[in-house]
Order: structure tokens, then sequence, then C-alpha cells
């Protein structure tokens, strides 16, 4: 059976520390996971933030893209701990380590969506995926890009970001 290192609701913003994620890339390097499964809500969107979408003072200077930059700023992060790895295991002509990757999307990553939709002149324009995906899958076995509210089950683990009910809750 695979091991699968899981994280879920990191909420990274432009206005927060990176530490943590470089902390969580030596974590993934030191086990080695098969698989690494962000779990939804790795960026936390305040830009696009429904609670505060009548609070103009506080929404003041809040930018998508600064939100998806800050996002993807967050992954490199993370991924270049394990870059720093592989780089070092191909110098010593050693198994190169490449996880797979699975991206679980969150609702707060879903707001990109809701956005568009209630915005149709920015939509296909910006979302989460296509800006992480540049260069930044590269050195994974990508397994799969999972939408908000959708269930996968991998080796008889199931896997969402949050259990919904039929009602939607």
């Amino acid at each position: 059976m695979k091991t699968y290192l899981w994280f879920s609701d990191a909420h990274d913003c432009p206005h927060h520390n990176k530490d943590r994620f470089e902390i969580l890339g030596r974590l993934i390097v030191d086990r080695r996971p098969d698989v690494i499964v962000q779990g939804g809500d790795f960026a936390s969107m305040e830009s696009l933030s429904h609670w505060d979408q009548n609070k103009r003072l506080l929404i003041e200077g809040r930018r998508v893209l600064d939100d998806l930059t800050s996002a993807a700023s967050a992954w490199n992060t993370v991924s270049s701990q394990i870059e720093r790895l592989q780089e070092s295991q191909r110098r010593s002509k050693q198994k190169v380590y490449k996880p797979g990757l699975i991206w679980f999307e969150g609702n707060h990553e879903d707001w990109i969506r809701q956005w568009m939709e209630r915005t149709p002149e920015v939509a296909g324009i910006i979302n989460l995926r296509d800006h992480l995906s540049k260069d930044d899958y590269a050195d994974y076995a990508f397994v799969d890009y999972v939408p908000w509210k959708d269930v996968r089950v991998y080796d008889g683990i199931l896997f969402c970001h949050a259990p919904i009910i039929v009602t939607g809750k």
C-alpha cells in the first residue's frame, strides 16, 4: 500500500509568513510519502471573501492576483525542499524521489469559480490550478486535481476537503 501525507487548510494569504511551508517541505522530504495530498483551502482567497464583501474599508487593497501569487509562492516554498533533495539525488546518481500529488480545491478556492459566475467578463482569465501549474507540478507524478465537493478513493481511503451531505451542508 502507498503512503500518503495529507495536509489541509493552509489558508495562505499575502500577509502571512511562509515559514510553515518550509517546515512542511522538510517534513515531506523526511517522510518521503508516495503521495502528497493537499486537501483544500491552500489559498485563503481573502480578496474574494463573501464574508467581507460589504466591508469596503476592510477589503481595500486585497487583490485576487496577489492571493494567487502568494499561494504559488507558498507552494514553491514547499516544493523547493523536495527539489533540493531531487537535485542531490541526481548528482549522486540515486533514484530520484518523485511523489504523487493530489490537489483538492476547497471552498475558498471555489470562491474563484463563484466570482467568475458573478462576473462573467473575468471567466477563464484566472484560476488557481493554472496559476500553480506553470512549472510547479514538474517534480511530481501528478495524480489528480479534485474540484470542490468531489470525493476520491485511493487505496481504499476516502479523501475529500469536507464531508458534504445531501442538503449541501
